[in-house]
């Protein structure tokens, strides 16, 4: 299983399922195996050495990597990226990346090495790659969308699929089948045959097919269950752990593992061990031989060659464990980033390992000697700030930006004119904290890889996002490692899902292009026409692919063009009439007019952003100041940027004792889709009733506050939330609240929260209890009378319905 952890648009929480890993063994000298990791918070496939437990190499190959295959030869590795939407194709002699598609997958090799095929989640294309060259060989429209894992059957002549929507916030589609699709990508001939369905359990995650004998199984996270299915339907259950996530083969299929977890918020796995002879009939044998508890959230893994060693993958603890492939033991394990998704073991000559071990790859060398030229052109700084004003270009016959009498359909004129300059102020202060303030009270804040946008009202939203813009201005203040760090959203501790840039894929490029009178002494651009102009490209190895990429001004060393990408999913894949002017997920940035401030600092005087959907808004920069001294607070996440807003509450008279947590007032409240949303006030600060997302947070603590709407469903479905108000740091207070929290897996909370009067505040569903210092003893006694106790009004489970938060 691969659970990615995210947001569409402002939130997503992704569980993602793919293929077991296998071990690729290749037939030359001595070797060694090397574990290749995809660090999906870290926007990294991590190289580690299984024989000395080193991390030999970070490569950056694109955003939220959730997917890793190699070929079968062993030569390649395909590393799938959802956020960036790419696939990159690493060269496994040298650890190049040789190209980058445009492909977010499921992909994989088929059963002869000759052709990688994949999808574009949730598009409904299956696209086939040469993986030589990259080149595109053609595409299937298969008409089935939000295909979400495939194996190719042992005839060759169709795949297996399983459909699945890790965006989806509230239920929605629920599956029992696997698609069989007739698809022979090396025969031009149309299959007389049509797709059909292969019953299963229910929520099938992953597929496994026995490559020696006609047999398939599938891991049903919803039935407890594996289904054993023959080539031709037919099928029976195989009991296994709660909530199957991945099955994992030796390379002999002698022996089988199944790794379960029940998902996020949830601290402890089951790994089951079973022998298997698939050459028994009418049914494989299958006999369970051991089975072990693992505190953490396993979501995939592999067996050794020799199939003595299992590997597997724990998300939580950030760790790559290597078990005893019979008993179950710990034998060692090696540590991972954050949000790891999958793990391919993979045989190297011990010259690759040595090369990775003593010496950096081409591209990276080359990227560090951009890196420097553009922190040369700007001294560090404590903080900077600046006004902003823009104003947007808009296409009279663009539909987002009008509205439209839905009963006549007719179009009618914008309440504001989209083209009304308005300005905002930004504020940075290094490594990588920003605020900026707009017309209309919105603050938002940004560190490290988590948003906060908070309105007058007091009410706030956290998003996961990297900001890249921020990053450039700061990249003086960093060492050259360090920036290919932030370049790259490898921030240890951060959230996923953000943005992101492939920081070991470079290339120059040289642009002819003629002079723009109207950008006359302007440009960071050539000043004579038609003379080519070099660019450091990094990100993309090709011009015009929609991946995030930064161009370099290759005689200036000054950022030129930055470009970010953002997740915005159609659902079925295919174009609707109307939609061409729809925004993307495409935003390029244009830096014009560089300045130097106070003769030591570089500053762009002038700003483009280009929309994919062909909006464009024009920024003019100016009131800049340099190490003005601007306060911390105006950075702090957990403080909510010492804005003070606090929400207002309702007229209705609460007669809640908050000292004894007594009932509150409980009103049920209705669902809301957007945290930022009107609805009616709370009751209470912190609320603990009233509107709500449809989707909770996950269990466990916090360090930034949790948006009302969201912790509301979380004490609806039987959770308590402690809260901390800490105008000043209390890391002891904090330190003791911790460890209440660790004593409760499931339903309880913890995050700061600085807009209530008291110190502490313990909520569940009507219920409050405030305290001035912590309080053991009574918090403890609160958590034991109220956790667990679900108030829906079908009071069913929806421990499912978790966000990303």
């Amino acid at each position: 299983m691969r659970v990615l952890i995210s947001f569409l648009a402002m939130l997503t929480f992704f569980v993602g399922i793919g293929t077991s890993a296998a071990e690729i063994t290749n037939a030359s000298a001595e070797k060694t195996t090397l574990a290749y990791i995809a660090n999906a918070a870290n926007n990294n496939i991590q190289v580690v050495d299984l024989s000395s437990g080193k991390t030999l190499r970070k490569i950056y190959a694109g955003a939220g990597p959730w997917r890793l295959e190699a070929s079968p030869d062993g030569k390649q590795l395909l590393a799938q990226h959802w956020y960036s939407e790419s696939t990159a194709m690493i060269d496994l002699t040298d650890h190049e990346i040789k190209h980058v598609l445009p492909y977010r997958g499921p992909g994989v090799f088929t059963n002869d090495g000759d052709q990688f095929v994949t999808f574009s989640w949730p598009r409904s294309g299956l696209y086939r790659v040469d993986p030589e060259n990259g080149d595109n060989l053609g595409v299937k429209v298969t008409e089935i969308s939000k295909i979400y894992d495939l194996v190719q059957r042992q005839d060759s002549a169709g795949f297996y699929m399983t459909r699945f929507d890790p965006q989806s916030k509230v239920e929605g589609e629920r599956y029992s089948y696997i698609i069989n699709y007739p698809y022979d990508p090396k025969s031009s001939t149309p299959s007389p045959v049509s797709p059909g369905s292969l019953r299963t359990g229910l929520g099938p995650t992953s597929i496994v097919v026995s490559t020696k004998e006609p047999f398939l199984l599938t891991a049903d996270s919803e039935t407890d269950g594996l289904s054993l299915i023959n080539t031709h339907g037919d099928g029976r259950g195989v009991p296994t752990c709660p909530a199957p996530q991945a099955i994992l083969l030796s390379p002999d299929e002698t022996k089988m593992a199944v790794l379960c977890w029940r998902g996020l918020g949830i601290r402890e796995s089951h790994v089951v061990l079973y022998e298997t002879d698939f050459s028994v009939r009418p049914w494989p044998a299958i006999t369970e031989v051991n089975a072990a508890p693992i505190k953490g959230g396993l979501v995939e893994g592999s067996f050794s060659a020799d199939g003595d060693k299992l590997y597997v993958l724990d998300q939580l603890n950030r760790e790559l464990i290597e078990l005893d492939g019979k008993t179950l033991e710990t034998r060692r394990s090696f540590s991972t980033g954050d949000v790891p998704m999958d793990v391919e073991l993979v045989q190297v000559p011990l010259s690759v390992r040595d090369n990775l071990l003593n010496s950096e790859g081409r591209s990276r060398q080359l990227v560090k000697k951009v890196i420097k030229q553009m922190q040369s052109v700007s001294a560090p700084y404590a903080d900077l700030s600046w006004r902003e004003t823009a104003s947007w270009k808009v296409d009279s016959d663009d539909a987002d930006l009008k509205e439209k009498d839905e009963e006549n359909d007719t179009e009618i004129k914008p309440v504001q004119d989209p083209a009304a300059p308005t300005q905002r102020m930004q504020y940075y202060k290094g490594p990588n904290w920003l605020r900026t303030e707009a017309e209309g009270g919105l603050v938002r804040l940004a560190q490290a890889g988590t948003s906060v946008s908070i309105l007058e009202d007091g009410r706030f939203w956290v998003t996961p996002r990297q900001n890249l813009l921020s990053s450039l201005y700061g990249l003086s203040n960093l060492s050259v490692d360090e920036a290919i760090q932030r370049l790259a959203g490898d921030v240890p501790g951060s959230p996923y899902l953000r943005s992101g840039i492939a920081m070991d894929v470079i290339m120059e490029f040289e642009e002819k292009e003629e002079k723009d009178s109207s950008r006359a002494d302007h440009d960071h651009q050539h000043e004579e026409d038609h003379e080519p102009h070099r660019y450091y490209v990094i990100g993309a190895n090709e011009t015009g692919q929609a991946v995030p990429q930064l161009w370099v001004d290759a005689n200036t060393g000054y950022p030129a063009n930055l470009i970010e990408k953002f997740p915005v999913n159609k659902a079925e894949g295919h174009e609707v009439e109307g939609e061409s002017k729809r925004f993307g997920g495409i935003i390029e940035t244009k830096f014009y007019d560089y300045k130097k401030i106070d003769k030591m600092y570089s500053m762009p005087g002038r700003l483009e952003r280009v929309l994919d959907n062909g909006s464009t808004e024009e920024v003019k920069i100016d009131q800049v100041k340099i190490n003005s001294g601007i306060p911390d607070e105006k950075f702090d996440l957990a403080l909510l940027g010492d804005t003070r807003r606090v929400p207002k509450l309702s007229e209705e008279e609460d007669d809640s004792d908050k000292g004894k947590g007594k009932a509150a007032s409980q009103p049920s409240g209705e669902y809301i889709y957007h945290p930022l949303e009107t609805h009616e006030p709370y009751s209470s600060n912190p609320p603990t009733s009233g509107s709500h997302l449809p989707f909770i947070a996950d269990w466990g603590a916090y360090q930034v506050p949790l948006p009302l709407a969201l912790q509301v469903y979380n004490l609806k479905v039987g959770g308590v939330v402690i809260q901390y108000n800490c105008p000043k740091a209390c890391p002891d207070t904090v330190a003791k609240l911790e460890g209440v929290l660790k004593r409760y897996p499931e339903y309880v909370l913890l995050a700061p929260y600085p807009l209530m009067e008291s110190k502490i505040a313990v909520t569940a569903w009507g219920k409050l209890e405030t305290f001035d210092e912590f309080d053991e003893a009574s918090i403890v006694n609160f958590i034991e009378i109220n956790k667990g106790i679900a108030h829906h009004a079908d009071s069913g489970d929806h421990s499912g319905d978790q966000s990303s938060y």
